[in-house]
């Protein structure tokens, strides 16, 4: 073979590589792929609130690399039911129903021709389910299989912690640190152990732990005794919409410092226990640098969040592979045309 041919098959070959697996990667992304996310927390933990803030958060262009369409009339109603709720100034209280609601979507995540599209399901268990959940787990399937079936399929968890409850725990005489990392321990195990996992596939699920309501640390960084500022606390965080404003940042660093440090016994334990685990705090109401905290990073953690980076890599290691393989006895070497 010609050495000045067989140069421009060694170029030509590289480039029909990067097209074939430029186009399969554009024909898996075009193809929604189905994502459930389980959020789970107590009663007024302010879990629908926080659904739909994002929602409303990326339809309104807030949340950067991402965009989102709703599937099917129930998700459209609520969220658009829900949505009117908050601008109107009224909070969201306990969900009616006693069953599961998913809230259905397709999200679209990363940019240009590289954006991937999933299916999603957000699934707002009542908080009844969510208590019941630590206490007995035979109780729990026997009343609601539709929970078992649920989180047996979730691809990424969200365990709310209430920091209302948490601010005021200290007035009410209630240990809430160590209910609360007793009992999402507990579910935590048991739903781990109810769904037999073997191969620790839980272990690489996407888990959270959402600290909710950290706008109320403008009120108090820290759990407290004083009245009239547990009133405010409750009245913000159960009753009355707060204000949409900017966090002072010295307090949020503070509260959540304190946060960390008091929740050090759970967050160790999920460290531990999952590959792909993060504390977040979030709040729909308070803002840092302009955005609603923590609703990005909180998507970034439950979303398989593949950027052109993978992309590139993937490109980088065919193409290098290609270029470091040995000539077999068939190919003439640079040295053999010479």
């Amino acid at each position: 073979m010609n050495h000045s041919v067989f140069n421009i098959i060694w170029f030509i070959v590289p480039l029909v590589i990067i097209f074939s697996l430029l186009r399969s990667l554009l024909i898996e992304r075009s193809l929604p792929k189905a994502h459930r996310v389980a959020l789970i927390g107590h009663r007024r933990s302010g879990k629908t609130s926080l659904i739909t803030t994002i929602f409303n958060e990326i339809f309104a262009e807030r949340l950067s690399g991402f965009n989102a369409s709703l599937r099917g009339l129930s998700t459209i109603e609520r969220i658009n039911k829900d949505s009117r709720s908050l601008e109107e100034g009224t909070p969201l209280g306990p969900s009616s129903t006693q069953d599961i609601f998913a809230y259905s979507c397709n999200i679209g995540v990363g940019n240009s021709i590289f954006q991937r599209i999933y299916k999603v399901e957000f699934a707002d268990f009542p908080g009844n389910l969510s208590e019941e959940l630590a206490k007995s787990e035979e109780l729990l399937l026997l009343k609601d299989p539709e929970f078992f079936k649920w989180t047996s399929t979730a691809d990424a968890f969200i365990f709310i912690i209430d920091l209302a409850e948490y601010l005021t725990s200290k007035q009410k005489g209630i240990n809430y640190v160590a209910l609360m990392t007793s009992n999402i321990r507990a579910s935590w195990q048991k739903l781990v152990y109810l769904h037999e996992d073997p191969s620790n596939s839980f272990m690489n699920k996407p888990l959270v732990l959402a600290f909710a309501k950290c706008d109320l640390f403008g009120i108090s960084n820290k759990p407290t005794k004083v009245a009239k500022t547990v009133q405010r606390i409750m009245k913000l965080g159960f009753d009355v919409l707060p204000n949409i404003e900017e966090i002072d940042i010295q307090k949020y660093n503070e509260g959540t410092n304190r946060v960390i440090k008091d929740f050090s016994e759970l967050i160790t334990f999920f460290r531990n226990k999952s590959n792909k685990f993060k504390p977040i705090f979030v709040s729909s109401f308070g803002l840092i640098d302009g955005k609603r905290v923590g609703l990005e990073e909180l998507l970034e953690s439950v979303l398989p969040y593949e950027l052109a980076r993978d992309v590139v890599d993937r490109l980088r290691i065919r193409i290098n592979n290609y270029f470091t393989q040995k000539p077999t006895d068939n190919e003439p070497s640079e040295k053999s045309n010479g």
